[in-house]
């Protein structure tokens, strides 16, 4: 619809405004909290038509709560259908530091654990959007303690599995591991 960029701009993360036609941008939206509940691959095609790309596991979840927003405006919701996303591409992005948010792991996470940030995924001079205040806050005042990181792994372990790690020079029978983290995502990787 006619509003579709003013939409997308008082709900996500980025600049809409700044996304030129056919260059893919990362977006989130996010809870009051911060907390973001999907990542989206947003391309512009024309000024107020955009292709959202996201999991499609979080489709029931998040376009109902994303139309009670549309209020007055002139946006329209299509489905494109699913997208077919081989092994290597989602291990691409994975070493590109960009996470899939999954319906086990949506709302879990605020926008700099995830690294959008560094990812240029937050707008810090758009304007308001929901969650806009705490992100702010933690990028001007800091504090930010967790990040997302890479890394491989010898097995295959489930999403949300903790991550321990032995503190040095210890007997880790006697130490108990640091808890640094949860596992995002984990996919095989290629032999």
């Amino acid at each position: 619809g006619t509003d579709a960029a003013a939409f997308l701009q008082q709900q996500l993360t980025a600049d809409i405004n700044a996304i030129t036609i056919g260059q893919p941008q990362l977006a989130a939206w996010c809870t009051p909290k911060g907390t973001v509940r999907v990542i989206f691959e947003l391309t512009r095609h024309a000024d107020n038509d955009f292709t959202a790309r996201f999991p499609q596991d979080l489709a029931a979840k998040i376009l109902p709560k994303l139309k009670m927003f549309v209020l007055r405006q002139n946006v329209v919701f299509t489905s494109l259908g699913t997208d077919i996303v081989s092994h290597e591409q989602i291990l691409k992005r994975m070493q590109a530091g960009i996470a899939r948010i999954s319906l086990a792991t949506s709302e879990q996470w605020i926008a700099q654990m995830l690294n959008l940030d560094q990812l240029n995924a937050i707008g810090w001079k758009k304007g308001c959007y929901p969650g806009q205040e705490i992100l702010a806050r933690l990028y001007w005042r800091g504090g930010l303690k967790r990040r997302l990181f890479y890394t491989e792994v010898t097995e295959n372990v489930a999403v949300g599995t903790p991550i321990h790690i032995p503190k040095a020079n210890t007997n880790p029978a006697e130490t108990p591991a640091t808890h640094a983290g949860e596992v995002i995502e984990c996919v095989p990787m290629p032999s």
